[in-house]
C-alpha cells in the first residue's frame, strides 16, 4: 500500500515530500488509514476534525478518538465544532450541504493560518465510482462522469488509487482501530443505496468492476480534456467580447455538429442551464428579440448574434434640463447645452451632437430612455415622421442597445 500511494502521489503531482499536508479526519476507516499511510511514508502532516454535533454521544466519542490518534501519531491536531442543525435551518440548506460548506471553509482557514500546503481528504476509488453512477442517474453531461478529481486547487485525494477492500484489508493487517458511523449502514442516502445495491450488482457481472471502472473514468477524463481543447478553439472563433458583452455568431454556431452541446458549453460560464438550450435554438429562426435569463446574465437572440451581458435593470430614469442649465450628469455620461446666436453656415454632423431650433424648445427639457411609439422628424424626410424603432433597425441596433439610448 505504501509503495502504491507513493507512486500515485508522484504520478498525479499531488504534493512534494517536503510539503506539509492537513488531513481531514472523521475517525472512520478511510481517513484513519490515510493517516497511518502518511506516517509510514514519513510525510509531514497534521490532523483536522470537525464535530458537527449531529450524533450526540457518538460525535463526542469521535473527537476523543481523534485526540488519541493524533497523540499516537505525534502530529498536530486542530479541532472545531458547529451547531450544524441550527446553521442549516437558518440558511435554509440541507444538513449535508451545510456540513460540507462548514468543513471546507474551516479547513481552508486552518490551512492558511498554520501554513499547510494542501488539504487531504480520504476519498477512495469506490467513492469516485459512486459519484459517477449518481451523476449518470441524474442525466449529467461528460463533466459528471470524470469522478472525483485527485487534485483541485489546494484539495488533494491521495487514496483515489485504492478500493474500499484494499483499505479494509490494510486496516485489518495493521490492526488499526477506527470509528464506525452507523449512518453508513442505512439506505437513507442515495450514495449508500449505490454502495449497498448497485455496485455489488455490477461486481456480480464483472468481478473486476472497480478496476474496469477506474480505466473508464480515466478514459472519460482524457476525452474531457480533448473536449475542452476544441471548445476553447470554437469559442475563440465565434465569440467576440467587448465592454463586458459577449456576442456569439449564429451562422458559425449552426455549422457545428452537436450544436446543442456546443451552445450549452459556450453559455455554461454565464450560468445558463441545459434545459434552456433547445428554446434558445428554436428562437433563432422563429422569435428574433427573445430573451433568456440565468442567475447572473441575460441573453438576447438578435438577427445575426446571440448577445450575452450581465443582468442589469434599465431604470425608468427621468432627468430635466432647466432653463439656463448648461450641464446634466446622466448615468453613464454627460449632456451639455450651448445656445448659438446665429445658425452656423456648416451644420455639424457628429453622432454625439444635435442641433435644435431654440424657438421651438419648451423648457424644462425631458431626458429619458427610448419608449415604444417614439418618433422624430429627420431633416431629409421633408416633414415626415419616422419611428425611432425603425431608425434603430436601420442602424442595426440590438434590443439591448436600443434600451440604453437616451432621448431628449
Amino acid at each position: 500500500m505504501e509503495a502504491k500511494l507513493q507512486a500515485y502521489v508522484k504520478s498525479q503531482d499531488l504534493f512534494l515530500p517536503e510539503e506539509k499536508i492537513l488531513i481531514a479526519v472523521s475517525g472512520g476507516i478511510d481517513s484513519t488509514v490515510l493517516c497511518f499511510l502518511m506516517k509510514s511514508l514519513n510525510f509531514k502532516f497534521g490532523v483536522a476534525h470537525c464535530n458537527f454535533l449531529l450524533r450526540g454521544k457518538s460525535s463526542n466519542e469521535d473527537e476523543i478518538f481523534i485526540k488519541k490518534l493524533s497523540q499516537q501519531l505525534g502530529v498536530n491536531l486542530h479541532l472545531t465544532s458547529f451547531e450544524t442543525t441550527k446553521i442549516a435551518r437558518d440558511n435554509k440548506q440541507s444538513i449535508q450541504v451545510t456540513a460540507r460548506n462548514l468543513r471546507y471553509d474551516w479547513l481552508e482557514k486552518i490551512r492558511n493560518e498554520y501554513s499547510y500546503d494542501y488539504i487531504a481528504t480520504a476519498h477512495h476509488l469506490n467513492d469516485s465510482i459512486e459519484t459517477v453512477i449518481y451523476n449518470f442517474s441524474k442525466a449529467c453531461g461528460i463533466r459528471g462522469l470524470h469522478g472525483i478529481r485527485p487534485k483541485v486547487g489546494k484539495i488533494i485525494r491521495p487514496l483515489l488509487c485504492f478500493t474500499k477492500t484494499e483499505i479494509s484489508d490494510y486496516a485489518q493487517s495493521k490492526q488499526i482501530a477506527f470509528r464506525e458511523d452507523a449512518s453508513n449502514a442505512t439506505d437513507k442516502y442515495a450514495r449508500n443505496k449505490i454502495r449497498h445495491h448497485v455496485t455489488p450488482a455490477l461486481k456480480s457481472i464483472n468481478p473486476s468492476f472497480e478496476q474496469s471502472a477506474a480505466k473508464t473514468i480515466q478514459n472519460i477524463s482524457d476525452t474531457e480534456v480533448l473536449f475542452d481543447f476544441f471548445l476553447k478553439k470554437i469559442g475563440n472563433k465565434i465569440i467576440k467580447e467587448e465592454n463586458n458583452i459577449s456576442k456569439i455568431d449564429i451562422t458559425q454556431l449552426l455549422e457545428y455538429p452537436a450544436v446543442r452541446t456546443v451552445l450549452f458549453e459556450l453559455l455554461r460560464p454565464f450560468q445558463f442551464n441545459r434545459e434552456q438550450i433547445p428554446q434558445i435554438l428554436a428562437s433563432i429562426s422563429t422569435q428574433i428579440g427573445s430573451r433568456f435569463y440565468s442567475a447572473t446574465h441575460e441573453l438576447l437572440v438578435d438577427r445575426t448574434q446571440l448577445i450575452i451581458r450581465p443582468q442589469k435593470q434599465i431604470k425608468d430614469e427621468l432627468y430635466y434640463l432647466q432653463t439656463g442649465q448648461t450641464r446634466l450628469a446622466l448615468s453613464g455620461g454627460k449632456l451639455s447645452l450651448e445656445q448659438l446666436k446665429i445658425v452656423p453656415k456648416q451644420l455639424r454632423t457628429e453622432a454625439s451632437i444635435a442641433l435644435l431650433d431654440a424657438d421651438k424648445l419648451a423648457f424644462p427639457l425631458t431626458i429619458r430612455h427610448w419608449q415604444k411609439g417614439d418618433w422624430f422628424q429627420p431633416l431629409g424626410l421633408k416633414g415626415k415622421h419616422k419611428k425611432l424603432k425603425d431608425f434603430f433597425t436601420d442602424r442595426k441596433l440590438s434590443r439591448f442597445e436600443k434600451e440604453e439610448v437616451w432621448i431628449v
